[in-house]
């Protein structure tokens, strides 16, 4: 479920590159084509091995009249990701066609295992016709331009910034791709996570030297298997590549009543000072922030610092970052070690006595949105995700404090300095984080 719709050609905002108009719907008929339909062109058998090639191809999701009165090459059909499916000798949708949107429907048992196998066939489009050529990457890069500034795959590792600007280069280059099996209870290496991309030619495993493209830093295989261990329902693949949509950004905030600016922290070891003996407060559960500091402060060193911290000032550990911000604003917890920004700067202009820093880097986790297993509505809850990564759907965020992704926007943070949580390691290291994060902050007696 890849589905990328572009829909004609003029003026528009999704590309940089080729200018676009944007689809008045209503002018379009209604219920006058047949939809596909999938139980007629046949089911994967998901008992057996199979393959799904992450694929671009054209075709006509809209009524065939809307084509007729189009120019070559856009009267063949809307360009779309999507997925095409191959098991035993038999290909879904048949040769020569690579694939259809929406994809074919996989069955399979409870209980039973699942084994696939996923392609990346997101090729170059160097042959292609004007305007869909690209040698870089495939046709759709030059319709929908990739933002470069905002936190995601980046398989080139272009900077996020350039100078003091968010990075204005639009990506053209080997296209990432995941795939995510929405509802289904499986293995971490399996789940499709958003660093777990890969780009063409990048197949394998870890144990396999890259001999081509690029992986992300949460990759383990495209080789899958799926316990079906779940209750009996559908369940929807999709892409899964890492793009985020808002910031959650940790800082440190302190009532302005409480604590002298002049005696604010200007590294973790000057809250080692007895002026804090009984002044700080920090979140239960903030162990992927813990994750952060230690990159820069050493795991040795930084688990000394707070553990000497703790046994010498004492910690008040409170649930819920809400709580903890406005327990600050108070004065019940003069500093807290671990609130978001966007709830300090709201209580901030509400005239609470707050304020925030950041002690050394900031730690930022980025967030995105899911769609429920049994969405009413799947296709509007789409439509929403795409307004929300707009530039106009960011600036609403920015309007509720929030941090949004696009570094277009501009923000209070504008310049600060910020450390991505690294979502492999809180895959894969989750256990030891919050077990190093109960043993510093709540020692038992």
């Amino acid at each position: 479920m890849l589905a990328l719709l572009l829909a004609a050609i003029g003026s528009g905002l999704a590309s940089k590159l080729v200018s676009q108009t944007p689809l008045d719907a209503k002018t379009l008929p209604q219920f006058v084509d047949y939809m596909l339909d999938f139980s007629a062109l046949g089911r994967v058998d998901g008992d057996k091995p199979y393959q799904v090639r992450f694929e671009e191809f054209q075709q006509k999701v809209l009524p065939e009249s809307f084509y007729e009165g189009l120019p070559a090459p856009f009267s063949t059909g809307t360009m779309l990701f999507g997925y095409g499916v191959d098991q035993s000798g038999s290909h879904y949708p048949p040769s020569p066609t690579k694939a259809y949107y929406p994809g074919y429907t996989v069955v399979v048992t409870r209980g039973k295992k699942t084994v696939v196998d996923y392609l990346n066939h997101l090729y170059p489009a160097p042959d292609a016709p004007a305007p869909f050529t690209n040698t870089l990457g495939p046709s759709l890069q030059n319709f929908l331009s990739m933002d470069q500034s905002i936190h995601w795959a980046a398989p080139l590792s272009a900077p996020m910034m350039v100078g003091n600007k968010g990075n204005a280069e639009l990506f053209l280059g080997p296209q990432p791709a995941v795939t995510h099996l929405h509802g289904a209870e499986d293995p971490s290496a399996f789940d499709g996570g958003p660093e777990a991309w890969w780009t063409p030619g990048a197949e394998g495993s870890l144990a396999d030297p890259v001999q081509k493209g690029k992986r992300g830093s949460g990759f383990v295989t495209n080789h899958y298997q799926y316990p079906n261990t779940q209750e009996p329902t559908t369940l929807w693949f999709h892409d899964h590549t890492l793009g985020g949509t808002r910031l959650n950004v940790f800082v440190q905030a302190y009532n302005t009543k409480l604590v002298k600016k002049e005696e604010l922290p200007k590294s973790w070891d000057d809250l080692l000072h007895p002026r804090w003996k009984g002044k700080l407060g920090i979140e239960a559960e903030d162990a992927d922030w813990l994750s952060g500091v230690m990159e820069d402060l050493g795991e040795a060193r930084g688990t000394k610092l707070f553990k000497d911290m703790v046994a010498k000032n004492g910690i008040s550990v409170r649930k819920g970052h809400t709580l903890l911000t406005q327990l600050v604003a108070s004065g019940e917890v003069p500093f807290a070690l671990t609130v978001y920004n966007y709830k300090a700067e709201q209580l901030k202009q509400k005239g609470a006595p707050i304020a925030w820093l950041a002690v050394g880097t900031a730690i930022a986790r980025p967030n995105g949105i899911g769609i429920t297993r049994r969405a009413p509505n799947p296709h509007a809850a789409l439509l929403f995700y795409d307004f929300e990564i707009s530039e106009e759907g960011q600036k609403v965020l920015l309007s509720r404090d929030f941090v949004p992704t696009n570094r277009r926007v501009d923000t209070p943070l504008g310049r600060l300095p910020l450390k991505f949580v690294d979502a492999r390691v809180m895959l894969d290291e989750y256990d030891k984080w919050v077990k190093l994060y109960e043993e510093i902050f709540r020692p038992k007696q």
